[in-house]
Parts: structure tokens; sequence; C-alpha cells
């Protein structure tokens, strides 16, 4: 569960500082987020609504960038 938490949180991490920096690769970020995210919940190590808030608000910041 530790290791399964520590690589949605590097993925989360990854996709914050693109998001700030504006970077191209911002919606491949977000699908491997999503990817990752979604699988730490199926396991258990993730609560499925808290892995869907943060998928919705980081989803919301994306699709801002790009308008």
């Amino acid at each position: 569960n530790n290791k399964t938490k520590s690589t949605v949180k590097t993925a989360e991490k990854a996709l914050v500082q693109a998001i700030q920096n504006k970077a191209a690769n911002v919606t491949d970020l977000l699908k491997q987020y999503m990817s990752k995210s979604m699988k730490a919940a199926q396991k258990g190590a993730l609560k499925v609504q808290t892995s869907a808030r943060k998928i919705a608000r980081l989803s919301t910041r994306v699709s801002s960038l790009s308008n």
C-alpha cells in the first residue's frame, strides 16, 4: 500500500508542477495520474471517493489551461 500511495503522490506532484508551468504534456500526465489513482483505489490503498475528487479537481485545472 505504501508503494502504491507513493506512486500516486509522485504522479500528482508531477501533474501539478506541469500545470503550474503550463507544460504541453499536461493531458498525458493527467491520464497517467488517473490510471494510477484509480488502480490504487481498486486495491484499497485510497478511498474511491478521494481518488475521484482529486481527479475531478485536477481535470478542471487542466481544462482551464486549454481555454
